[in-house]
């Protein structure tokens, strides 16, 4: 849904200079007003014609008026939602409120409230992101284990607090940036911090997943039954004016396809130091898992099958950080017994040829300084002599010590 062709409301410029110029305090108390009313509200699937863009976030007009009646919302509160848009009415033969959380649905990083900050480091921006989408992360494990709880209640927790807010404002500000102006490493760092921002990101959508409301007429959630197979939940930044989603990322990267990056980074200034096939073979396997897969919620995996590694990357550090990164991750991921060595499934496509014994030399660096027990050191050690196989894992193998 675009701005402006499915909704045409635009904040004026005296709007967008009050809401700059208000106390953040007096906005977050009307982003909690509207958090609640879209968590709590029913909500249809809005179309203008049969075939346009839909929108989940609309409540029918005689809905919201019952509901912010028995919840206590007050005229005034409900006036200013509607007065600065982040409410917006719809007439047709029926009315309708459009929830205006987002100033484009399809862009995660849109938020209609107000960012004023202009002047800021955008890799330690980036940094600031991931920080703040880990620790929603390990908020919301706090708010489950405090008991049961129901599932509106947990969002409601979650995407109401303080943190959250000044989550969204923090990666709405991500659009910002004028990447032209960074050098390379600088590019490369971000882009790093990024992709793990929509990674996390990518999980509380997931947990905060709004239970698919109900179409309009019958016709159309005929077709949901048939369609609901191809709707997938992903995430899509808007990064310094570009659109990209964290699948198209990733594949950018990995397997260079630069769609995205050369409309963005000349050929003669791009942000890797070499393209994908000119790259070291270690540094493709490192930046591997950097860029783990997110979690697929529509083949129903577990969210959580190999576990990623927070690093924060620098421009200054980045070697240093993609090394520290690495052996972490082998540390939390590979697993050792008497037959085999297990290594997440993307290792395999280094283990062919060649690249075996590249991939085995690497291996034996990381155990080079890791400290290992008698037994593990003769498993290693036949390993190395080819008389152990490795085993390539989707599903990590239970009761195993990893190292």
């Amino acid at each position: 849904m675009k701005e402006g062709k499915f909704f045409p409301y635009e904040n004026s410029e005296e709007e967008i200079k009050y809401l700059n110029e208000k106390d953040e305090e007096y906005l977050y108390k009307m982003y909690k007003i509207l958090i609640l009313i879209y968590i709590e509200t029913v909500k249809i699937h809005y179309f203008e014609k049969f075939y346009s863009i839909e929108s989940k976030s609309v409540i029918e007009e005689s809905y919201m008026k019952n509901y912010i009646q028995s919840v206590g919302i007050s005229t005034k509160e409900f006036s200013n939602l509607l007065k600065f848009k982040f409410i917006l009415p719809i007439q047709k033969k029926e009315k309708y409120y459009y929830i205006r959380i987002k100033l484009d649905e399809k862009i995660d990083n849109s938020f209609s409230f107000p960012d004023p900050t202009n002047d800021f480091d955008p890799v330690e921006l980036s940094i600031d992101c991931l920080k703040a989408v880990y620790n929603l992360i390990l908020d919301m494990d706090n708010i489950i284990l405090e008991g049961e709880k129901e599932n509106n209640t947990i969002k409601y927790e979650l995407m109401s607090s303080k943190k959250y807010y000044n989550f969204e404002i923090k990666i709405k500000r991500l659009q910002k940036i004028n990447l032209k102006k960074l050098n390379k490493n600088q590019k490369f760092a971000l882009i790093l911090n990024i992709y793990q921002t929509m990674y996390y990101h990518y999980i509380l959508k997931i947990l905060c997943y709004e239970e698919q409301p109900l179409y309009q007429n019958v016709i159309r959630n005929f077709f949901k039954l048939f369609s609901s197979f191809k709707d997938k939940i992903t995430i899509t930044y808007n990064v310094g004016g570009s659109i990209i989603s964290i699948f198209q990322l990733k594949n950018s990267i990995i397997k260079n396809n630069n769609l995205f990056f050369n409309g963005i980074f000349n050929q003669s200034n791009n942000f890797l130091d070499e393209n994908w096939e000119e790259m070291s073979f270690e540094k493709k396997l490192k930046l591997e898992t950097v860029f783990i897969d997110p979690p697929n919620l529509n083949t129903n995996k577990d969210l959580f099958d190999i576990e990623p590694i927070i690093t924060y990357f620098r421009a200054e550090t980045l070697d240093e950080n993609l090394d520290d990164s690495f052996s972490k991750f082998l540390q939390e991921n590979m697993f050792i017994d008497n037959n085999l060595i297990h290594l997440p499934y993307f290792f395999y496509s280094y283990s062919n040829g060649d690249k075996e014994n590249k991939l085995l030399k690497i291996l034996k660096e990381h155990f080079n300084q890791t400290n290992l027990n008698e037994k593990e050191s003769n498993i290693l050690s036949n390993f190395f002599e080819g008389n152990i196989q490795i085993n390539y894992y989707k599903i990590p193998p239970i009761n195993l010590n990893n190292k």
